[in-house]
């Protein structure tokens, strides 16, 4: 069972929001669970509860972050920890306990065994695990996966204070209030009538050949890159073109 659809079963999130968090991932890349919280539909802890759940591996919790083990943490580092999704915090029953992403992802467990030893993983959200390697590891956070502080309360304002503004403005006001003009209606274009025959629009010429599209696409660097190589091949040759974007399962144009 995927994230989308554990959160959909609990009804913790919409469908319409579902959707949004999937365009946001398309857009911006990250983890479905780091969308869904960027856009206020979860919070971190209620998202590390369902991942826990959906993996079957106990949560990280804040606790653990604040009692890791700056020697443990040291068997790897920060670029590691990056590559891996995963952090070695301690030694507990016999094993490390190690903040992971994907818990289930036997690359990451074979290389951290090889380092730590037995492993005991914790599962964490996307944000939480890079805080945690910011704080360990001293790796800034992209300004994207910084956490806002709220913002402060608007101040209250005194709409009926005797300011030099406000006495202004109701001077500069009619005595009677504001007289707003009679309503205008506008009566619709009669359509005009035509003998003529629509004409089909003539196909443009072909900008781009085939092998200089598959050479645009080789050399790409990024998705847009592509979709853009497709759009000039299709010119002159296609009336319509839609282009879908494929992620885990989920095709958005």
């Amino acid at each position: 069972m995927k994230l989308g659809t554990l959160l959909l079963r609990n009804a913790a999130i919409g469908l319409a929001q579902l959707e949004a968090a999937l365009r946001n991932q398309v857009l911006y890349g990250g983890k479905l669970g780091t969308n869904l919280v960027e856009l206020g539909f979860l919070d971190l802890d209620q998202l590390t509860e369902y991942l826990s759940e959906l993996s079957g591996v106990p949560a990280l919790t804040t606790a653990m972050i604040d009692g890791a083990s700056a020697e443990i943490a040291a068997k790897i580092d920060g670029e590691m920890a990056v590559e891996l999704g995963a952090v070695p915090l301690f030694m507990v029953d016999g094993g490390c306990a190690v903040a992971m992403v994907e818990p289930r992802d036997r690359f990451a467990l074979e290389r951290l065994h090889g380092l730590v030893g037995p492993i005991r993983p914790h599962v964490t959200p996307e944000l939480r695990l890079l805080y945690c390697i910011e704080k360990l590891y001293g790796v800034s956070r992209k300004a994207r996966f910084v956490r806002i502080a709220p913002r402060r309360p608007a101040e209250v304002v005194d709409v009926d204070a005797d300011t030099d503004a406000n006495a202004d403005r109701r001077r500069s006001q009619p005595a009677g209030g504001l007289v707003l003009p009679r309503p205008v209606t506008v009566e619709p274009r009669r359509k005009r009538q035509t003998s003529l025959q629509p004409v089909a629009p003539a196909m443009v010429s072909r900008s781009m050949t085939l092998e200089q599209a598959a050479a645009h696409i080789e050399h790409a660097t990024r998705r847009e890159q592509i979709a853009e190589a497709f759009i000039e091949f299709a010119h002159g040759r296609c009336a319509a073109m839609a282009v879908l974007l494929v992620r885990d399962g989920n095709a958005l144009g």
